[in-house]
């Protein structure tokens, strides 16, 4: 009977959960004809992100508003954020790492929203 056993669970595969990879300029919205968009296979224990992004350059003295990637979140699972009006009234906060609003999702292809 264990040998049974042993047998059905080497033919037991489990599935990936699979997210949208964009980094760059293009990844606000979904569109078929972007070449910065693919659907990645994600690592177990791992779940879809859209991260959307406000920075601020000293350099340019500009803020940026709305640049978002998506991506597999890291084995330990995805933790969700909101961008908070403490961080986006404060430049000094802005400048570096920025503020950031994290959407998490755990189905196929979930996070081109």
């Amino acid at each position: 009977m264990w040998s049974s056993v042993l047998l059905l669970s080497l033919f037991v595969t489990t599935q990936s959960l699979k997210c949208w990879n964009c980094v760059g300029s293009d990844c606000d919205t979904y569109r078929k004809d972007y070449s910065n968009w693919e659907l990645e296979e994600c690592a177990e224990g791992a779940q879809c992100q859209t991260t959307h992004y406000t920075f601020h350059s000293n350099e340019l003295n500009e803020t940026f508003f709305g640049i978002v990637t998506r991506s597999c979140s890291y084995e330990t699972g995805c933790m969700p954020n909101k961008m908070t009006r403490s961080c986006l009234n404060n430049v000094n906060m802005m400048v570096g790492a920025g503020c950031y609003q994290r959407e998490c999702c755990m189905t196929d292809g979930c996070n081109t929203k």
